[in-house]
């Protein structure tokens, strides 16, 4: 919910369950308002028909079904009357109690039905047709949407996302109240995907002290699970020490039994690392233990160079057209004498060209940019020269580049242990970017995300499910014109399902020989093929985009002149012009 947007609120009993994912909890249902029924959507696991409930949102508009209200806050009541009691029984939503059942437990309970499958299942037996065994059943069956019941109220309460009711219930059964409640810091860990703040502000409101060991230790822990985001394996005992003191605003000498009691239990492992104590999670431990050895026993072996191998490099940086810097020149030698070599690449569109160019002319403009490099490979980040690497929160990880005003979030192999995370979590693996972008200072003019190649990467899914718009770079080749109609379709079903905002900008072509046919063919058809999509403008192929990466600079600093950057400028017209249209 917009923050600037006060929420609208309804209340009625629900008429029917349309739809409801049992996995994550998101419900479409019909909401009888007195005077009409209405579509209302969310998470709201376990809802019946029967029920009254109390939601707070907005109306939002289903590019297929039409107005739809979408519940971010919701409260549930019991059925009270008569009939709510039985519409709600006989909806199925108590496992062993259909229609006529249902009758008959009103018929001889009356409104106090419900009380009685809770606390008293034993009277269930006195009605025909229900056994002392299917009694007992009826009445765990009843109890479990209790459980989540309460659970949903509770979160709700202290505004926790309700999503997070299904796999806490997932996870704990009918204890998982309990279980939150004796530790609040448990909803931080990978499976549950919460805040360390949230965590920490529920614990201190059910009572753990700001010195609590509990609250201590989940502190610690956090800050090595968090730090995998910067690439950090593991911490050096005395930052790991500072940096909870900080968290959680206590002395760091509170920390130090509590780091030792972790290392006791084996919840961190504590090795000596370059002169430093280091602290690990347990897991990371092993795996780094593991790729150092098999990489040693990998690597024991050289390989003869060529002998004509400089004669081999002037010839690839002729034939290329590129000089490589001494760093690459030293990489391609080691490359051709070591047993271990790490080859990695991808096809190429133009997509962090043109995230790069296009950022780097904004910024000529006077505009503040920001580029988030969301590929593995990383292109982006190594494309440009940094200032400086922070590390620490999201905020923090915003890198200065030496072309002003244009910051960077690096990408590249700082990715995967994100990308880890966010695999094994049950629930809200598509809207974790959408949920962190608060985090980013809001003094930038523009944000760029510049994607992997892979479509159904859950990086670009979680950037599809957080942007306004989408610029699709095409080569002219037979896969890039036939793929961009997979690009639109998924920006279409994510408009549908997740992100109603999200807009294909258009698309354009790049590395354009005007000297070749059928690329001249391409610019004469191109509009005609994508009516409302295609950008006038498209990217003729020149030697100083590929020099440009090299210098680690945005091509409009690098060369001025040349017609690429003519060709972007007037590309960043035209999507301006579309921005604002």
């Amino acid at each position: 919910m917009d923050a600037n947007t006060n929420p609208i609120e309804l209340c009625g009993t629900v008429a029917a369950v349309i739809y409801q994912n049992e996995e994550n909890g998101y419900t479409i249902l019909r909401l009888d308002a007195g005077e009409e029924e209405m579509t209302v959507v969310g998470s709201m696991p376990g809802v019946s028909p029967g029920e009254y409930l109390t939601v707070r949102g907005q109306w939002v508009r289903h590019a297929t079904y039409g107005a739809q209200f979408k519940a971010e806050i919701v409260e549930r009541r019991l059925p009270q009357s008569l009939k709510e009691v039985f519409h709600y029984l006989a909806s199925g939503a108590v496992k062993g109690v259909g229609k006529s059942t249902a009758r008959r437990l009103v018929e001889e309970f009356g409104e106090d039905a419900l009380r009685v499958m809770e606390e008293e299942p034993e009277k269930l037996a006195s009605i025909k047709g229900i056994t002392p065994k299917r009694a007992r059943q009826i009445s765990e069956s009843f109890r479990q949407q209790m459980g989540m019941r309460r659970l949903m109220e509770f979160l709700g309460e202290h505004q926790l996302p309700l999503t997070l009711g299904t796999a806490l219930y997932r996870a704990y059964g009918d204890v998982a109240l309990e279980v939150l409640r004796s530790n609040p810091y448990l909803i931080v860990g990978e499976e549950f995907g919460v805040e360390f703040s949230q965590a920490d502000q529920l614990a201190l409101s059910l009572g753990v002290g700001g010195e609590d060991p509990q609250r201590l230790e989940a502190g610690l822990l956090f800050e090595l699970a968090h730090n995998l985001n910067n690439g950090h394996s593991f911490l050096p005992r005395r930052k790991l020490i500072e940096a909870t003191a900080i968290l959680l605003d206590v002395s760091g000498g509170l920390l130090e039994p509590c780091l030792e009691a972790l290392a006791g239990r084996g919840e961190v492992v504590c090795e000596a690392v370059a002169g430093e104590d280091g602290v690990y999670l347990p897991a990371l431990y092993d795996a780094e233990c593991y790729v150092a050895w098999r990489v040693g026993e990998m690597s024991r072996s050289e390989l003869l160079p060529p002998d004509d191998l400089d004669k081999l490099i002037a010839r690839i940086q002729r034939d290329q057209g590129i000089r490589y810097a001494p760093q690459q020149r030293e990489a391609v030698e080691l490359a051709a004498c070591r047993q271990v070599m790490l080859l990695t690449g991808g096809p190429g569109t133009g997509k962090t060209t043109s995230s790069i160019n296009l950022a780097g002319e904004l910024v000529r403009r006077g505009k503040r940019v920001l580029l988030i490099d969301m590929d593995t490979q990383g292109n982006a980040t190594s494309n440009l020269s940094l200032t400086e690497i922070p590390a620490a929160t999201l905020t923090d990880t915003v890198c200065h580049t030496t072309t002003e005003n244009l910051d960077l979030i690096r990408g590249g192999s700082l990715l995967a242990p994100a990308l880890a995370t966010m695999q094994e979590m049950p629930f809200g693996r598509d809207t974790t970017l959408r949920r962190l972008l608060p985090q980013i200072p809001d003094t930038y003019d523009f944000v760029f995300f510049d994607c992997s190649p892979s479509l159904e990467s859950l990086f670009n899914i979680n950037v599809l499910v957080a942007v306004q718009y989408v610029l699709i770079p095409i080569k002219v080749d037979k896969n890039s014109i036939e793929g961009y109609d997979v690009m639109l379709e998924t920006i279409q079903s994510v408009r549908e399902i997740a992100n109603p905002d999200i807009r294909a900008l258009g698309i354009f072509m790049t590395a354009v020989e005007t000297g070749s046919s059928l690329d001249r063919e391409m610019i004469a058809n191109f509009p005609a093929m994508l009516p409302g999509l295609a950008f006038q403008t498209y990217i003729r192929k020149n030697i100083d985009v590929k020099k440009a990466p090299l210098a680690l600079q945005p091509l409009c600093f690098f060369s001025p002149r040349c017609t690429a950057t003519a060709d972007y400028a007037a590309l960043c017209d035209e999507m301006l012009a579309r921005m604002e249209g």
